[in-house]
Order: C-alpha cells, then sequence, then structure tokens
C-alpha cells in the first residue's frame, strides 16, 4: 500500500504544481515557487489521504471476503464429509435420521443416544461441528476394560430442518457407492 501511496502522491504532486504553475504564468505572468509548492503539497495530502483510506476499506474488503470464501469451502468439505458418513451408515440407523425429521415441532428436543466411537457417534460428532446437534450427556455403563460409553446428543431445530434437506442426497451418495459409481473413501 506504501507504494501505491507514493507513486499517487508524486502524481498528485507533479499534476497540481503543472497545473497551477500553468494557472500562475497565465494569470499573473510570472510564478513564485512558495505558493505553488504549498498548494501542491496541500492537494496531495488531500488527495493522498483520502486514497489512504479507501485502498484501507477496499484491502480489508477483500481481506474478508477471502476469509468468507474459505470458510464457505471447508463448511461445504465439511457437509461432503457428513454425507459420505451418513452413506456409510446401515439401513437403521438412517432411519434414525429419518424419524427425527418427522417429529412434530411441538415435541420436545429430538436426541440420539449412541455409544462412542460408533458409525452413528461419528456422524453425530461432524453434526455438532456443523452446529446440527449438540451433545448433551456423557455417561460410561459398566467397568473397565470392558466400559461403554453412552453419549446423548439433541438435534437443533437447525439440524431437523437441514436434514430435511441432506438425506435425499444421501440416500444418491449411497445410490452411487451400491452401483460403484464415483464415491471418494469405498468401503
Amino acid at each position: 500500500m506504501g507504494k501505491q501511496l507514493a507513486k499517487l502522491g508524486g502524481a498528485i504532486f507533479g499534476g497540481s504544481a503543472i497545473v497551477i504553475v500553468a494557472f500562475a504564468q497565465w494569470r499573473y505572468g510570472e510564478v513564485d515557487w512558495r505558493p505553488v509548492l504549498v498548494w501542491s503539497l496541500f492537494v496531495t495530502t488531500i488527495v493522498t489521504g483520502r486514497a489512504f483510506f479507501i485502498i484501507r476499506s477496499r484491502r480489508r474488503h477483500a481481506a474478508a471476503r477471502a476469509i468468507r470464501h474459505r470458510q464457505m469451502l471447508e463448511l461445504e468439505a465439511a457437509i461432503g464429509e457428513l454425507k459420505h458418513s451418513m452413506a456409510r451408515l446401515s439401513p437403521a440407523d438412517l432411519s434414525i435420521y429419518l424419524s427425527l425429521t418427522r417429529r412434530s415441532d411441538d415435541d420436545a428436543t429430538p436426541c440420539v443416544v449412541t455409544t462412542k466411537g460408533s458409525p452413528n457417534h461419528l456422524v453425530l460428532v461432524q453434526m455438532t461441528d456443523l452446529k446440527l446437534a449438540a451433545p448433551e450427556e456423557f455417561r460410561t455403563v459398566g467397568e473397565s476394560p470392558n466400559a461403554l460409553t453412552c453419549v446423548r446428543y439433541a438435534v437443533t431445530p437447525f439440524g431437523r430442518h437441514y436434514l430435511l434437506k441432506i438425506l435425499p442426497e444421501v440416500l444418491e451418495v449411497r445410490a452411487e457407492r451400491q452401483v460403484g459409481g464415483p464415491g471418494p473413501e469405498r468401503s
């Protein structure tokens, strides 16, 4: 930005000096360099100062746009991973998510209980990362080394709405995998 402002300042200073000299020569027939320099510096300061704020604002907007774009790419990648993880679930596990979408809005917050490390748990962790679900309770059942950790997840209202949108896409991914079509990470 400094080089841009230096070039702009030089161009403005030179241009304003030429205009003022031409005006002074035309109007008075002679040129006094002190007023020429003072006015040229004044004009240069005003224009360069204004340009600084415009350039800074545009750079901030460009940086914010780049961050939003990167976040959208990360979000799309996370949603793609979620689709593929859900496509690997059994039909019984998928029916849990379908039943979550069929509940009426009057019902209490829909929850899913699963065991840590299961395919369902991995899907719910991904949903948590996307703010579609939230862990509510962790409980260990049994004694070590055979202990089983149960996790209860509450599906958010947005999660319920988003499941309606994503489930048909998950079924498409499942169909592609069964036919042997394209699909990352074939199991």
